[in-house]
């Protein structure tokens, strides 16, 4: 029998975690990150949408042996996104509509028609049909798919990141660049705010930070004007790809938060169906970073969290 797919999802097959993962099925269960684990008889799902909470948990599976691999007969770990579909091939699941108004996976050749699904799931509340109803204000638009390239190169990292001891620190003033034109963008805005070079204030005496207080009260009038004199939940992405929760900020206090490590991007997250998710580039990237100003592991984690919270708002799944 199949299992639910919804938000972004990590499954695996029953029998590999019952071979490496301590406790087996039931270690695998009573350790589970968030509440939304469901199983069948042949494999594990396990739903997020917190990229930081996944990739923590990803890691920790690469860790215990668990092969995440773009070989799609070898991977043991399948990554599914609920639009965009398998993240990475796989030869041994399969991903499909339901009837119902859902999507689900289920191992090739099961046949089962009982969806599994988490304790307490309902439609009517569920993120399936808050992704519905988004879609059809927004007129059938989707989020940008993340890029194969982009993928690959995330695919990558998971599978070496404890290989390295290199960190790219957000307050590394070596690494740092000349400020981006592009200070601010908004997920759901047709044009972005540029600060040309007659308008941007010289950053001469900076008190508290890397920018100038001219330069964040101008950076602070755009955002009150985009997104309101309002608080909001707000991200903070390092050049590594780092992400975490700093918790409710009110809006116009960004900038001063940016300032502080001018190299992270700041994701301001909705409250409401209707809020703009307002992503706020680094003001001064780092030597790595592409034209935009942000690092290839910003952008993936970015285009992720976007794509989420962007569809259900600020995460409710996670305990």
């Amino acid at each position: 029998m199949p299992v639910l797919v919804e938000a972004v999802n990590v499954i695996v097959r029953n029998e590999t975690i019952t071979e490496k993962y301590p406790g087996g099925l039931g270690g695998y269960w009573m350790e589970s990150p968030n509440i939304s684990i469901c199983s069948d008889d042949f494999v594990t799902r396990v739903g997020f949408s917190n990229p930081e909470l996944m990739h923590t948990f990803l890691i920790r599976l690469i860790d215990l042996g668990f092969v995440l691999a773009g070989d799609p007969y070898h991977t043991e770990i399948v990554v599914v996104d609920q639009l965009q579909g398998l993240m990475f091939p796989c030869g041994w699941l399969h991903f499909a509509d339901h009837a119902d108004g859902f999507r689900y996976a289920a191992l090739r050749g099961d046949l089962g028609e009982v969806v599994e699904k988490p304790q307490g799931w309902c439609y009517d509340t569920s993120v399936t049909e808050h992704v519905r109803k988004q879609l059809a204000r927004d007129g059938g638009r989707r989020p940008p798919e993340v890029s194969a390239a982009d993928l690959a190169w995330w695919l990558e990292s998971l599978v070496a990141v404890n290989n390295t001891d290199e960190t790219i620190c957000s307050t590394d003033s070596t690494k740092l660049r000349s400020p981006t034109g592009s200070p601010t963008i908004s997920a759901r805005l047709e044009g972005s705010f540029t600060a040309g070079a007659s308008e941007r204030p010289a950053a001469s005496t900076v008190a508290d930070g890397w920018l100038s207080d001219e330069e964040v009260e101008l950076r602070a009038r755009h955002l009150v004007a985009t997104h309101g004199d309002t608080t909001r939940p707000v991200w903070i992405v390092e050049p590594c790809g780092e992400s975490y929760l700093i918790g409710d900020v009110n809006v116009r206090d960004v900038p001063r938060v940016l300032s502080t490590a001018p190299a992270n991007c700041l994701l301001i997250a909705a409250v409401e169906t209707n809020d703009l998710i307002g992503v706020v580039m680094p003001a001064y990237p780092i030597d790595d970073a592409d034209d935009d100003g942000l690092t290839r592991a910003q952008r993936t984690v970015v285009a992720l969290m976007t794509r989420q919270a962007g569809i259900k708002g600020p995460d409710r799944m996670e305990r």
